[in-house]
């Protein structure tokens, strides 16, 4: 899959999600520019606590895999093991 599938009209039309967060980056095989058809779009991103819940995260990962037409994995900066980060923030591109 191709990374120019997360340009517009997915980082136009993702802040029509509740609580959408400000700021996404995509990780994994689709950044490494190594994905294949069969890959998912792994995403993480920033959001403001206590504006930001559970069904929030299912929506934006629903409406993101609607955009694309495929599968995304979505989470939270926060989530990301402290031992992790850093190698998964130092490749991550940002979309928005």
């Amino acid at each position: 899959m191709p990374t120019d599938a997360l340009e517009p009209p997915y980082h136009e039309t993702a802040a029509g999600v509740a609580g959408a967060p400000a700021r996404r980056d995509e990780i994994g095989s689709t950044a490494r520019d190594e994905a294949r058809p069969d890959s998912d779009v792994d995403l993480f991103f920033d959001y403001q606590e206590a504006k930001f819940g559970l069904f929030d995260l299912m929506d934006v990962k629903e409406y993101t895999s609607q955009i694309l037409g495929f599968e995304a994995d979505i989470m939270t900066r926060d989530s990301i093991h402290k031992v992790l980060r850093p190698r998964i923030e130092a490749s991550a591109l940002r979309i928005f």
